[in-house]
């Protein structure tokens, strides 16, 4: 009997697409106060839940705040279009606790964990992520009966069918020791702090952003039992970090040197190599399309990705291992010179690809399955992984910030 395909679903938000954010210092300041305005406002007005739902580390989040996380156009009438859409919403919070004091912390706690960025853009991509991983924990848990019913009780205990529909609160997840989050397999805050820590996700799911794009990758909930013991792992990374700061370094090895000691000799061969063969041919590239500083970012989010996967993240050692992709590494690809972006390129929607992984301290290779996704305009990567030679299918879906505000309200 031939095993089912491991199915993954990948989310991509862009940011941008409600219009570029006013470049102006005082237009950006004055987005920011009115910013920390509405969030503050929003989360003072909000109703508050005492319903005792099964939902595990639940957050003072409301659809209110993560609407204002939209990106403004020049002009403003993004931004203010935003802030009439949020004084008319019925934002809804829940909690596990219906003491005042907890109430009120995790209220703080929450504005804080969106508020502590000092750049607007930065406070987008926090609100952003928080309605990512709330909308997950809805589609592989279903809200709570028992708050609908409480909602929407009359006083004989019957359901009010004219009532709106019920908001689903925004939830933030519980994270592991790491800083990874998950969703636990029990519904339970008791079962929660039992002895496994709660770190057993009921579905392997991971998060990225690089401005302005923020994505989820998950396996579907509906998986074989098998597929959903994988572990998954995503990253983006857009190609305009070096244009950005380019007036800082007096060259494009300066740049790269402090990422040096994040991957092995051999890769980092592989990033000299591309820039070597431009040089051998008389290839002129300007900042925003140098071969060599992405041929270096896409080998960094490989190494994210998969160290995500892992949940260790940025706490393993990033040189203690080097990834391989078959047909581009081991010289048996189609391109004459070596360059994942190339690949991708010429693969057109999605490049997939087996990797093997070398660690300095294991004999064997590990191998995992890559996918390589171009972002809007060829501006960056999306970069999914996964354990084991499995095939996986892909669905791409391209989100907005109205879809999960409309989700949540």
């Amino acid at each position: 009997m031939q095993a089912s395909q491991v199915s993954i679903n990948c989310l991509l938000i862009d940011l941008t697409e409600a219009g570029e954010l006013p470049p102006e210092a005082t237009a950006m300041e004055r987005a920011k106060q009115e910013f920390e305005a509405l969030v503050r406002k929003t989360f003072g007005r909000s109703s508050i839940s005492n319903a005792s739902t099964p939902i595990l580390d639940i957050a003072r989040s409301t659809s209110s705040d993560a609407e204002s996380a939209q990106p403004k156009t020049r002009n403003g009438n993004g931004f203010k279009a935003c802030i009439r859409k949020l004084t008319g919403s019925r934002g809804r919070t829940s909690s596990l606790s219906s003491s005042p004091l907890s109430e009120n912390k995790q209220k703080d706690d929450a504005i804080k964990s969106i508020l502590r960025f000092i750049k607007v853009n930065d406070q987008y991509i926090a609100l952003t992520s928080i309605l990512l991983k709330s909308y997950l924990y809805y589609s592989a848990r279903p809200i709570d009966p028992d708050v609908i019913l409480n909602e929407h009780a009359c006083e004989d205990n019957s359901v009010d069918k004219d009532e709106e529909p019920i908001s689903k609160p925004i939830i933030t997840l519980p994270r592991t020791k790491y800083g990874k989050p998950y969703i636990p397999k029990t519904a339970t805050m008791a079962n929660i702090t039992s002895e496994t820590n709660g770190e057993e996700s009921l579905l392997p799911f991971s998060l990225s952003h690089h401005y302005p794009f923020v994505g989820l990758a998950y396996i579907n909930g509906n998986a074989h039992e098998k597929h959903l013991s994988l572990v998954l792992g995503f990253d983006i990374v857009t190609f305009n970090s070096f244009s950005k700061t380019r007036s800082l370094y007096s060259s494009t090895e300066e740049y790269l040197q402090p990422f040096k000691s994040c991957f092995t000799d051999w890769e980092w061969e592989q990033i000299n190599y591309s820039s070597a063969q431009d040089v051998e041919h008389n290839v002129d590239n300007d900042d925003d399309d140098h071969p060599k500083v992405k041929e270096m970012l896409l080998r960094w989010a490989m190494k994210e990705a998969y160290t995500k996967g892992l949940g260790t993240g940025l706490g393993t050692d990033f040189g203690s291992f080097a990834i391989r992709l078959q047909g581009i590494d081991n010289g048996e690809g189609s391109l004459k010179i070596p360059r994942v972006w190339d690949n991708i390129c010429e693969a057109g929607e999605k490049l997939q690809i087996t990797a093997s992984i070398f660690h300095k301290d294991e004999l064997n290779a590990k191998y995992w399955e890559f996918i390589f996704i171009p972002l809007t305009n060829k501006s960056g990567c999306a970069c999914i992984c996964i354990e084991g030679r499995n095939r996986p299918k892909l669905k791409l879906s391209a989100m907005s910030i109205q879809h999960l505000l409309e989700y949540h309200s």
